[in-house]
């Protein structure tokens, strides 16, 4: 790998969504950057769910931090639980990471050759603490497409470089004087809206720009599989949510939660993929009402998962 003539180290935090070939695959891209930074990678692992020997043994350089809090019995086929353990690894990820700029993203994602060089390259020039990027559909077929547009939609380009009230945990970077300031707010759980929160509350603003591309692909998906990830997700959504509200606003949530769908589809006709949206529409409806569903669960229980769990 060349180096970039910034002399800006990069950490790269990659959440284990996937496993297996998906990790290698996104640990391949980063290793062949173009005018790559000093680089380094971190895989936190849950070591009762992850099984990252051939990892160690192949990749010698690379931070594997153990995770820690994660509730004795959890069981990762969960979605909800498993949604848990992707929040820890990114806490555990931040707190081993020793670059100038970190970096977050998942398995399911390829980063574009320059996406270091470019993420070093935008933190250079604007004083954002967090900064994030672009995501793009790498996947094939309806279901994918509308799992793309559902979760990295407002991400899709053509878009302009600017300020923003969003950035995706896939493609997001952070000055580590900026993440080190608000450390209360993800040392034991990283929960992007409430980092992204606290950032905005020491009057740091979040910049969302195109040059820093990455690509989704999470290769065949089950529609059942979906349906269930989606429910348990919006659960814990709704659940922690109602957890940081009073009970009135919690109350309007769950009053509203039936309009989140047609919001959200709206969002998706309007924005840059409507063409893609509109093909894949019907299966973008059962995504985004199995979230709700759970969202609305999460509202009415106060509860990220259902009482026996």
């Amino acid at each position: 790998m060349q180096e970039s003539n910034d002399t800006s180290s990069v950490s790269v935090v990659i959440n284990i969504l996937v496993g297996g070939q998906y990790t290698e695959r996104c640990i391949d891209a980063l290793r062949r950057q173009e005018d790559s930074p000093p680089l380094e990678i971190i895989v936190p692992v849950c070591p009762a769910f992850d099984d990252v020997e051939h990892l160690r043994r192949t990749h010698p350089d690379i931070q594997f931090p153990i995770v820690t809090g994660v509730p004795a019995g959890a069981d990762p086929s969960h979605p909800g639980l498993a949604h848990l353990i992707y929040n820890r690894r990114r806490a555990a990820g931040l707190a081993a990471a020793t670059g100038d700029i970190i970096a977050l993203t998942e398995d399911q994602i390829i980063p574009d050759p320059r996406w270091c060089v470019s993420m070093v390259q935008a933190h250079a020039a604007a004083p954002y603490g967090a900064i994030g990027g672009a995501v793009e559909n790498g996947g094939g077929g309806v279901l994918h497409q509308a799992l793309y547009l559902c979760d990295f939609g407002r991400y899709q380009r053509p878009f302009l470089a600017g300020e923003s009230a969003f950035l995706t945990d896939q493609n997001v970077s952070y000055k580590r004087a900026a993440i080190e300031k608000v450390r209360h707010a993800w040392s034991d759980t990283y929960d992007e809206p409430t980092v992204h929160g606290a950032l905005r509350d020491t009057g740091d603003k979040l910049w969302l720009t195109p040059e820093c591309v990455v690509w989704m692909d999470r290769g065949r998906l089950s529609l059942l599989r979906q349906l269930r990830e989606r429910y348990a997700w919006g659960r814990v959504f709704g659940g922690t949510r109602a957890r940081q509200v009073s009970a009135r606003r919690r109350a309007v949530l769950l009053l509203l939660s039936p309009a989140i769908p047609v919001l959200i589809v709206w969002r998706l006709l309007r924005g840059n993929g409507w063409r893609e949206a509109l093909l894949a529409l019907p299966v973008i409806v059962l995504l985004v009402l199995f979230w709700v569903l759970g969202e609305a669960a999460g509202y009415a229980t106060a509860r990220p998962f259902p009482k026996s769990e």
